[in-house]
């Protein structure tokens, strides 16, 4: 049996619809222009033997009218997004230059560190230099803040830097999945 596809409108979920009583009014007029659209007053499902309910023909048709517009809207994704397993190398020389940037800075700040201990050595006995000490206190807490924080964002780059490839690879895997069981499912609700 084919179906034809109700309009976009008449498949919106009665979350989009707006909330409250406005929702179950569109949800009703949804339900009442599937009802017209497919010739059924909305029966009941029934039971099978095992225990499971089966959709009434009002329910499969929105259920395969809905996994239809997903099919859709999947397959337009797939046709305008450019195929990213051919720029995996410039997204991760892109992810290598955000690493080299983050390391840069972290030695930076660690060479800045180490000349502010050899600083703050250099002016232990000198009680003259009292405030020139508390200052570079407070500048070692900042810097070591800053490391800590640079160390998280090297971290970071470092974990996602190496698998750029194989996560491009893996997304499309798993959309070409999602898309045959979504078509397959809908052939069974059409049958």
């Amino acid at each position: 049996v084919a179906l034809a596809t109700p309009s976009a409108a008449a498949v919106q979920p009665a979350a989009s619809a707006g909330s409250g009583r406005s929702a179950q009014k569109a949800s009703e007029g949804n339900r009442m222009a599937l009802d017209a659209a497919s010739g059924a007053g909305g029966g009941r499902p029934s039971t099978s033997a095992r225990g499971m309910t089966a959709l009434s023909s009002v329910e499969a048709f929105r259920a395969a009218a809905v996994l239809e517009d997903a099919v859709e809207k999947l397959a337009f994704l797939q046709s305008v997004e450019p195929d990213v397993l051919t720029h995996k190398e410039e997204l991760s020389a892109a992810m290598g230059d955000e690493v080299e940037r983050v390391m840069k800075r972290q030695s930076e700040l660690e060479a800045k560190y180490r000349d502010l201990l050899d600083e703050r050595a250099s002016l232990q006995g000198v009680v003259t230099k009292k405030q020139r000490l508390v200052a570079i206190g407070q500048e070692l807490a900042e810097v070591d803040r800053e490391l800590k924080d640079v160390t998280k964002s090297l971290s970071r780059a470092l974990k996602d830097n190496p698998r750029v490839g194989d996560n491009l690879r893996k997304m499309v895997t798993e959309r070409d999945r999602l898309l045959d069981l979504l078509r397959s499912a809908g052939m069974e609700l059409t049958q």
